[in-house]
């Protein structure tokens, strides 16, 4: 079922879009094109008429660069990131005042128009998100590492916000998706106990999502493990 959003829904009682139902409609769209072209969905070889493929591909990338122009033109913004990311989707990641988000929030969704898979807006933002996605975090000691994996960029960022809320951690890492399928992680740190709350935490505000795929805990990491995360 369509949204408002541009994404899709399993049913009509789900309360939003989600990644997989969108991915999978897109699929089937996608599927449904080829059969009008008089071609098997079973195919797997680029069709012919490459043309009108390379086209949609152009001009998807197209309205998501004007879409992240649209974005820093509308508002006094900061844009953290605009990127393609896995799977041939493009991820805008913005923050400043909440009325200014909002303002250009809404200038982006207008101009991706049908493009446009999914979108959130976190009030109150916790200070470590934004430095947490782009990748300048100072984490200090670290005692036990918190692992958060999840199907999606945008709830990888709602993650990582909700455990920054819930307890005394420190954000490592907000990854999107690029080179992973189009899913998204969060790497956390702090006292075990903290750590552990705060994974809590964030897997119960979204455990309704289906967007959280798995989680992990680890007490006192090897030196090795935390020097691959930290250089």
């Amino acid at each position: 079922y369509n949204t408002d959003t541009g994404g899709f829904r399993h049913t009509l009682e789900d309360a939003a879009s989600n990644s997989m139902a969108t991915d999978q409609a897109l699929y089937a769209i996608a599927a449904y094109r080829y059969c009008q072209k008089g071609l098997s969905i079973w195919d797997f070889k680029s069709p012919s008429d490459t043309s009108s493929y390379r086209i949609s591909a152009g001009s998807t990338v197209y309205t998501a660069e004007a879409s992240a122009d649209a974005v820093l033109k509308a508002a006094n913004v900061e844009l953290l990131t605009a990127t393609p990311t896995c799977p041939g989707k493009y991820v805008i990641i913005i923050c400043g005042a909440v009325g200014a988000v909002k303002s250009a929030m809404e200038s982006g969704r207008q101009t991706a128009g049908i493009y446009l898979v999914g979108h959130h807006t976190i009030n109150n933002v916790h200070a470590s998100v934004p430095e947490a996605i782009v990748g300048t975090s100072e984490v200090g000691h670290i005692a036990s590492i918190g692992v958060i994996e999840t199907m999606t960029a945008l709830t990888a960022v709602e993650a990582g916000d909700y455990a920054a809320k819930a307890a005394n951690v420190r954000l490592m890492e907000i990854r999107i998706a690029r080179g992973l399928g189009g899913k998204g992680f969060v790497i956390l740190t702090g006292e075990v106990s903290a750590v552990r709350s705060a994974v809590k935490a964030a897997m119960n505000q979204l455990e309704e999502t289906g967007d959280i795929t798995s989680s992990s805990v680890i007490a006192s990491p090897h030196p090795g493990l935390i020097d691959k995360l930290t250089n």
